[in-house]
């Protein structure tokens, strides 16, 4: 009982493990593993979504093999995707009373797109004579090959000069 009413609350008890168990997730050890490709453009959005009947967890597989958690199953949505984002996730579906095993459903998500330029400066005043360097920053997968600057009357190539 409050002053300003009556309220009730429910009590809910967590346990949190730190060391979560090491998986290895492959067909060799007992486990059942899936695989999938999804490709995305940049900017666009995708859903995953773990194997029909189980709600396991996706994790993003980290360059040495870690798995990253990044949240509860069954699905996982992924909004204006970027390239950083692209990679593999895993949905890793706990042994239960109905499987006998691990289970794991890996998705390899690529995103592709054309060019994105970064200008770090966006207008550059320079005397008449005086050295100018611009500089951006971009990235497209598949990656860029070639890059030039145009002008009214030149094409200039990254990293070269021009005294005309």
């Amino acid at each position: 009982r409050h002053l300003l009413g009556d309220f009730s609350s429910i009590g809910y008890f967590v346990n949190v493990r730190y060391d979560a168990p090491e998986l290895d997730v492959t067909p060799m050890d007992g486990g059942v593993s899936e695989e999938g490709t999804v490709e995305v453009t940049l900017g666009g959005a995708v859903q995953l979504q773990c194997p029909v009947g189980s709600s396991g967890c996706w994790s993003r597989v980290g360059k040495d093999g870690s798995l990253d958690p990044i949240g509860p199953g069954p699905k996982l949505s992924l909004d204006r995707i970027l390239y950083q984002e692209a990679g593999e996730y895993r949905c890793v579906v706990a042994r239960s009373a109905k499987l006998e095993q691990w289970r794991a459903h890996n998705v390899h998500v690529s995103v592709s797109g054309g060019p994105v330029v970064y200008p770090s400066n966006t207008t550059l005043v320079i005397p008449l004579g005086q050295r100018a360097d611009i500089v951006v920053e971009f990235c497209a997968n598949p990656p860029v090959s070639k890059a030039v600057w145009l002008t009214e009357n030149r094409l200039l190539r990254p990293g070269t000069g021009d005294s005309n």
